[in-house]
C-alpha cells in the first residue's frame, strides 16, 4: 500500500496497534514497525533488510501516509509484491484505509 488514511487516532497509537497485531501472529522477529523522525518504518528482516518509509501528516482527526522512501534488500526483491500485499491486509486490519 503505497499511501493511507487512518481516520482517528495518532501515528503513535497506530504503530502501537500494528506491533500488537504482529505480535499477536508471532511476525515480531521478522518483520518490525516504529516510529522514528514523523515517519512510520515498516521493516522486514529476514536474510537481509528492507524497509519501507512512510511519511505522516495530520488529516481530519487522523492522520495520512505515503511511502516516502523504499529500501529493497535484493534477496528480498522476488516476494516483495506479497509481502506489500500481506503488509497492506495488516494495516488494514488495524484501521487504515488505501488512498
Amino acid at each position: 500500500m503505497d499511501a493511507f488514511v487512518v481516520p482517528d487516532g495518532t501515528p503513535q497509537d497506530f504503530v502501537a496497534r500494528v506491533q500488537a497485531e504482529l505480535s499477536r501472529h508471532g511476525l515480531g522477529g521478522m518483520f518490525s514497525v516504529e516510529l522514528a523522525g514523523g515517519e512510520i518504518v515498516a521493516r522486514l528482516s529476514r536474510l537481509g533488510t528492507s524497509e519501507l518509509r512512510y511519511a505522516t501528516a495530520p488529516w481530519n482527526g487522523g492522520f495520512r501516509a505515503h511511502v516516502a522512501a523504499r529500501r529493497i534488500f535484493p534477496l528480498h526483491q522476488a516476494f516483495m509484491g506479497s509481502f506489500e500485499e500481506k503488509f497492506a491486509s495488516l494495516l488494514e486490519s488495524v484501521g487504515a484505509r488505501p488512498d
